[in-house]
């Protein structure tokens, strides 16, 4: 399986299908998860706040996304970086990876402003910059 990462290069080909995705994604508030997701959710959040926050605040977008993983020229996984409000006064990204069937791989929340300065290039196909 190939993984693009946005500060590496996704292929533009795969942009296109990331907007049709992302669409179908819009188009339902229903998700799925994955045994691993349910028992992160209950060891870890509040994940009917966050599920709810999923359902009726979020708009998926190519520019949330940072990294997909592409099997056969097919997007298999969608990693989304969205802002989440866990008071009226503090944000945080909620880091969600789906399937292309919308089901929950894994989520969790991280610190405003963390651009994830341990990326390890090696680990993604290199393409031409992300152009957006």
């Amino acid at each position: 399986m190939k993984r693009y990462h946005k500060n590496i290069g996704i292929p533009k080909v795969h942009l296109d299908r990331l907007e049709m995705l992302n669409e179908k994604f819009n188009s339902s508030k229903r998700y799925g998860r994955t045994k691993h997701a349910f028992h992160r959710l209950n060891e870890r959040f509040d994940y009917i706040s966050i599920l709810n926050h999923l359902a009726n605040k979020v708009k998926f977008s190519v520019k949330n996304v940072f990294e997909i993983y592409v099997d056969n020229e097919v997007i298999q996984k969608v990693c989304y970086k969205l802002d989440y409000k866990v008071s009226p006064y503090e944000s945080q990204d909620l880091i969600l990876v789906l399937t292309k069937d919308k089901a929950i791989v894994t989520l969790y929340l991280n610190a405003k402003g963390d651009n994830h300065i341990t990326l390890k290039k090696e680990l993604y196909t290199e393409v031409a910059k992300w152009k957006r």
